[in-house]
């Protein structure tokens, strides 16, 4: 609970003062972790780091998404500057800590894998990704928006273009369309 204060710092302070909640906060300062992740870097139980995850987005120093059952989080990007100034302090201190190192290589191990699996998953669905997309997301997501943002002379990146589907649909509406995918497949 924040301490009621006239000057907002203060009322900061609480909110960093415990070390679980300061090292969370490292974690997820540049890096999106869902609970369950940030639970394996940590290593604590899910209800000790939501009680903080808690604490840290009532207070404002955290956002999150939902994606499917799982929520991500990572520190808000408009935090106040009197927030943004304490959190620079204390994490330039942090930083240095036992504690922290060890969450780095364990954090950086839990990203290796996220990264891992989506190799696999696309590898894996290569050959099915248009059925697969269509029936997630629809036949025509697509086609309807993004050739009507596009002018004659645009060049176009599909990043991440699987089967080259979209860049198919988007040559005749651009310049050129600049494909790239990390799957061979």
């Amino acid at each position: 609970m924040a301490i009621s204060s006239p000057v907002p710092v203060l009322g900061q302070l609480s909110s960093l003062a415990d070390e679980t909640r300061a090292r969370i906060l490292l974690l997820l300062d540049g890096s999106e972790l869902s609970v369950s992740e940030i639970c394996q870097v940590v290593q604590l139980p899910q209800s000790t780091v939501s009680r903080h995850l808690r604490i840290l987005s009532r207070e404002g120093w955290l956002t999150a998404r939902s994606e499917g059952p799982s929520r991500h989080y990572r520190v808000s990007p408009s935090l106040e500057a009197s927030a943004r100034s304490l959190w620079d302090a204390v994490r330039g201190e942090l930083s240095r800590s036992p504690a922290a190192e060890a969450d780095r290589a364990r954090a950086k191990s839990v990203l290796d894998a996220r990264a891992e699996r989506s190799r696999t998953f696309f590898s894996s669905e290569a050959r099915r990704w248009d059925t697969l997309r269509e029936e997630l997301f629809g036949a025509e997501v697509d086609l309807r928006l993004l050739p009507a943002l596009l002018l004659p002379g645009d060049v176009v990146g599909d990043l991440g273009c699987g089967t080259g589907r979209l860049t198919r649909l988007l040559a005749p509406f651009a310049c050129q369309v600049v494909a790239v995918d990390r799957s061979t497949e």
